[in-house]
């Protein structure tokens, strides 16, 4: 029986799930913007978003970023792979906001960009999957060995030069 370090198997079961998360909003994202296409505009269950959401993605910007701060400061400090991984969820999300910002300031003030929110949406769940790959090919490597410590290698390298 193989025993694999804690840090390592939470810091893919975080990568994965964030694959996942973005595969199914990139789903649902894909299906609006196919429905509002074959629609002319206009999809079944549409429904232009609200200033309270332009609201709360500003409030969410601001609070994932704090987030990352305050993570990333502890990951760094404690040399901890899943709370540096969660560091860069939360600034995953922070940039899922200003998208989302974005998005809805457009459906809402600037008439026929309706479907702005679903191109976004695809744009998140690009960014949520590029963010799970990253973080799930950094836990294989270091699972694997192939992620060389910055100050052995300078090590090797100086000793290298000398001979």
């Amino acid at each position: 029986m193989r025993i694999i370090p804690t840090d390592i198997t939470n810091s893919r079961l975080l990568a994965l799930t964030l694959l996942a998360t973005g595969v199914g909003i990139g789903t649902i994202a894909n299906q609006e913007l196919v429905q509002l296409l074959r629609g002319g505009g206009r999809a079944v269950n549409f429904q232009l978003p609200t200033p309270l959401a332009m609201l709360m993605a500003g409030i969410s910007i601001l609070s994932k970023e704090w987030l990352y701060r305050i993570a990333k400061k502890v990951g760094d400090a404690t040399n901890s792979q899943v709370v540096i991984a969660n560091a860069w969820h939360h600034r995953t999300d922070a940039y899922s906001s200003v998208l989302a910002l974005l998005s809805i300031g457009l459906a809402i003030f600037v008439p026929g960009m309706g479907a702005a929110d679903s191109f976004a949406g695809l744009l998140v769940a690009g960014m949520i999957c590029m963010t799970g790959a990253d973080i799930l090919g950094e836990s294989l490597d270091q699972l694997t060995d192939t992620a060389a410590d910055p100050q052995l290698e300078s090590k090797v390298e100086k000793i290298a030069v000398q001979h």
